[in-house]
């Protein structure tokens, strides 16, 4: 089905990756073989990330897809009917994330969301490049080199240590007999 998904984004300079990064922030379940697959036609998004798509590219989702792909979309979702936001998104986090250590419980408290999905966007943000820093005392995005150095330190000894212990494990399992 035609789209206009590649000729936005090749307007504005942006790669498959880079549009879907963009988007992420919108929509986090967005990647780039999602992209892919919306430009190239094998499937048309759901209506309210075909507006999230749009809105990353600063069009309308009206621009992006051909009169039958429109027809879709309206059959679907009435077009009057609001796009409701994701009930978080990373500029909350990053709203609430600040110099100053905040704990779990706080930020889920101030963010209305479960433990589970504040560890989830956490993850998320640092993947995107964020840096977020928990030095036992809370979560906060260190203004300066020194708390950054001190997190990859810690982050480090960390690693290490759980990697020790899986060479102890794979050791024993090889003793064991059993192939890993």
């Amino acid at each position: 089905m035609q789209n206009n998904i590649k000729a936005a984004r090749e307007a504005l300079g942006l790669g498959q990756k880079e549009l879907a990064a963009l988007a992420r922030e919108i929509e986090p379940r967005i990647d780039v073989g999602m992209i892919s697959r919306f430009e190239n036609g094998v499937c048309l998004p759901t209506p309210i990330v075909a507006e999230r798509l749009a809105s990353a590219l600063g069009v309308s989702s009206r621009d992006l897809f051909s009169p039958e792909g429109q027809e879709y979309l309206l059959n679907i979702r009435d077009a009057d009917e609001p796009v409701e936001g994701l009930p978080f998104v990373l500029e909350d986090l990053m709203n609430e994330l600040g110099s100053t250590p905040r704990t779990r419980r706080e930020l889920c408290v101030a963010l209305d969301i479960s433990d589970r999905r504040l560890r989830k966007r956490i993850a998320e943000a640092r993947e995107l490049g964020y840096c977020i820093v928990n030095q036992g005392d809370g979560y906060f995005i260190p203004e300066d080199l020194s708390d950054m150095k001190q997190f990859y330190f810690t982050e480090r000894r960390r690693a290490l240590s759980i990697l020790r212990g899986l060479r102890r494990l794979r050791k024993y399992l090889k003793k064991m007999g059993v192939q890993v």
